[in-house]
């Protein structure tokens, strides 16, 4: 071999090597930096061996340790320092990153947390385990403002954190500076107004803060925000409140609608039932139906029977002053039944009846008009109801077929100088 031949392939063996070198390189960047992270949500471990300084890799094995314990206050000293020096090791190879703070303030005492928990949410919104835990400190330490701003980014973006985040603006909302500041969200109808106003009267311990909200809500309406507000007045109800119900219904009424000063509300089926309490309440069931249809010109109320039918009821509440009351309707339309249709006059509460229509059954071709007098009682009955039932008092009574309808609805005041029951 010539001189030159030996020469000329030195370089080329270096170019080789060299190619060589660069290749591995390649290649170990390619394990570190595009494997490593798929590793570590798999093999956490297997990661950290590849690429002992990749930041997903160390925050998956330090969250790995955590989750190995129910909770990061039950973990060992030694496996508490371990996973905090692998979550420090993260968020220094990965500043920007919020996981890793989170993680830090998570396995920091609650009273020093807070700066860890802030870095985290500072560099993403989206990290809800940082978000909560400001939110609940925030709302200790009565900053409501900035505890509703929180529980705002929550309510919008975590499905998964509605409930918690829902519980905390209750709370803000009971609070009196922070009333003002949820009632201003809830006038701007965000997107989370109306399932927080839904869950709102489970959560609220006071009363009066679900009116305050589904008052501001009333602007904007929506079929879910009346549901919440019926929702409301149910509770209410259950919880015997009968004399502030009434009164939150009131003010609750849809712009250009008003309620009476005593008697029915809409007594002549004009606007669409809304089932509130104050309402009408068509609760119909198998073997029935319910509704109102338009009669001669007028709406009536309409119950249709086909043989066996189950418990059904129509019904409104109502607040009369004390004294005698007279109660009159039209009816027509034909019933077989082995009872009839009664309207009943009772105290809300259901222990006491004040007066009963006669039982309509049979034939009426031709509207006929039936009344009755009941007395209102000046204590122990603050509201009453207004039922119409089929008075069965057996099951072999629940039989029925034929359609009644029933109009001209009225309650009126007797005499209003007649002493009222006692």
């Amino acid at each position: 071999m010539s001189p030159r031949a030996r020469t000329s392939g030195a370089p080329r063996r270096l170019r080789v090597v060299l190619f060589g070198v660069v290749g591995l390189c390649l290649a170990y960047e390619l394990v570190t930096a595009d494997l490593a992270p798929h590793l570590a949500s798999l093999w956490p471990k297997a990661a950290l061996a590849v690429a002992p300084n990749n930041p997903a890799a160390l925050l998956a094995v330090a969250e790995r340790i955590v989750e190995s314990s129910n909770s990061g206050a039950a973990l060992s000293p030694a496996d508490r320092a371990r996973a905090r020096r692998l979550a420090e090791t993260a968020a220094a190879q990965a500043p920007l990153r919020a996981a890793p703070w989170r993680l830090i303030g998570r396995l920091t005492p609650d009273d020093r947390a807070e700066p860890f928990m802030e870095a985290a949410a500072q560099r993403s919104l989206t990290e809800a385990g940082a978000l909560r835990f400001l939110l609940a400190r925030r709302v200790a330490q009565a900053r409501y403002a900035h505890a509703a701003e929180i529980a705002d980014i929550l309510l919008r973006s975590r499905t998964d954190a509605f409930d918690d985040a829902a519980a905390f603006m209750t709370l803000i909302a009971e609070a009196d500076e922070g009333a003002p500041i949820v009632r201003r969200m809830i006038a701007a109808h965000p997107r989370w107004r109306d399932p927080f106003l839904l869950k709102l009267s489970e959560g609220a311990s006071d009363a009066r803060t679900p009116l305050r909200l589904l008052l501001a809500a009333r602007d904007e309406p929506s079929p879910r925000s009346e549901e919440a507000a019926r929702r409301y007045l149910q509770a209410l109800f259950r919880a015997g409140h009968y004399d502030f119900a009434y009164e939150a219904w009131r003010r609750l009424l849809p712009k250009g609608r008003t309620a009476p000063s005593s008697g029915l509300f809409n007594a002549g089926f004009a606007e669409p039932p809304t089932a509130s309490p104050f309402d009408w309440t068509l609760e119909a069931a198998a073997g029935v139906a319910i509704d109102i249809a338009e009669v001669d010109g007028e709406r009536a109320l309409r119950l249709r029977y086909n043989q066996r039918a189950a418990p059904h009821s129509v019904r409104q509440y109502v607040k009369l002053a004390p004294g005698l009351w007279r109660m009159s309707y039209r009816l027509r339309g034909a019933l077989e039944s082995p009872r009839g249709l009664r309207w009943r006059i009772a105290c809300a509460d259901g222990a006491t009846v004040l007066g009963e229509s006669e039982m309509a059954r049979g034939r009426f071709d031709n509207w006929t008009t039936f009344k009755f007098d009941f007395a209102a009682p000046n204590a122990n009955c603050p509201l009453q109801s207004v039922s119409l039932i089929l008075d069965a008092r057996s099951p072999s009574e629940w039989i029925a077929s034929g359609e009644m309808l029933f109009t001209g609805l009225a309650l009126e005041r007797v005499d209003s100088g007649l002493r009222a029951a006692q």
